[in-house]
């Protein structure tokens, strides 16, 4: 008659942990189960203060993060990931010694001098600065002062210097248009003025939200595309087509200009590009 009960269990638990292929199993869960989580990793060792000062250079820097409040939490750990991706080291997430300096943080949480923050990653992006009509250059401004006079929208003299007569028209065309008044110059906007293809195009109607960039014609969006890939963000294909590709090459175009990287091609980051008279040579738009 085999004895039953707790004690014979536990003498057959010991006579199979003598097995070396269970006791391996049994090792390597254990190891599995001590393994810290990707945040755990991530703010290992990171006192508030540095993970505040962290926080707050990713937000400078655009990415998406909540508040600089020293909490480590999803949002961050994810802005961490695509602030490596960006600068090409390796996404995981953690804030290792590399990305620390990358984000000019030391683990005391006091930020680096730029000279040795630049020293440590020699590919840092500029930061970003608030832009006005002015950063447009004189000739940009004429060209868009000259395409308001010729749908009938008065600017006074096309002189190149931005002023509240030029916002107003700006603002009178779009509402002429049946868009949102804003008086400034989105890629809608521009397409309208006929200073990028699809002008022909009505613009899509949203029950009150704005037309977005997937909305602009194919030929636009093929030429913001031809123009980031001739700068070396990889684009892929031109195909005319609005995706994520194109967002996230855009937004990595941005950061290197110090303009906000939103991922939209508004009109300083169209200049920016190359694709506004006076802004420099634009690839020619091909229609499908």
């Amino acid at each position: 008659m085999k004895a039953t009960g707790p004690f014979t269990a536990a003498a057959a638990l010991r006579a199979r942990m003598r097995k070396p292929q269970f006791a391996a199993v049994v090792v390597a869960a254990a190891l599995v189960w001590a393994v810290p989580t990707a945040a755990q990793q991530s703010r290992e060792n990171l006192s508030p203060a540095t993970i505040r000062m962290l926080q707050h250079s990713l937000i400078q820097g655009g990415y998406a993060v909540d508040a600089a409040d020293g909490v480590w939490g999803p949002r961050t750990t994810a802005a961490l990931r695509e602030f490596q991706r960006v600068k090409g080291l390796e996404s995981t997430g953690r804030a290792d010694a590399r990305t620390l300096a990358a984000l000019g943080v030391t683990v005391d949480g006091v930020a680096q001098p730029p000279a040795q923050r630049q020293q440590a990653f020699p590919g840092n992006s500029p930061p970003v600065r608030a832009r006005n009509p002015a950063d447009l250059g004189r000739t940009t401004i004429r060209a868009i002062q000259q395409a308001l006079d010729k749908q009938g929208f008065k600017v006074g003299q096309a002189d190149g210097a931005w002023g509240e007569r030029t916002t107003t028209a700006i603002g009178n065309f779009q509402r002429a248009r049946g868009m949102a008044a804003s008086g400034e110059l989105d890629a809608h906007t521009l397409a309208a003025l006929n200073l990028l293809p699809g002008g022909d195009r009505p613009v899509p109607g949203r029950a009150g939200q704005p037309p977005r960039p997937a909305d602009l014609d194919p030929a636009a969006i093929r030429m913001i595309q031809q123009s980031l890939g001739q700068r070396g963000f990889d684009m892929g294909t031109p195909d005319g087509i609005w995706g994520d590709r194109t967002v996230n090459a855009l937004r990595d175009f941005q950061r290197t200009r110090g303009l906000e990287p939103l991922g939209e091609p508004d009109v300083y980051t169209l200049a920016a590009l190359g694709l506004l008279p006076g802004s420099g040579e634009a690839p020619k738009a091909r229609r499908p």
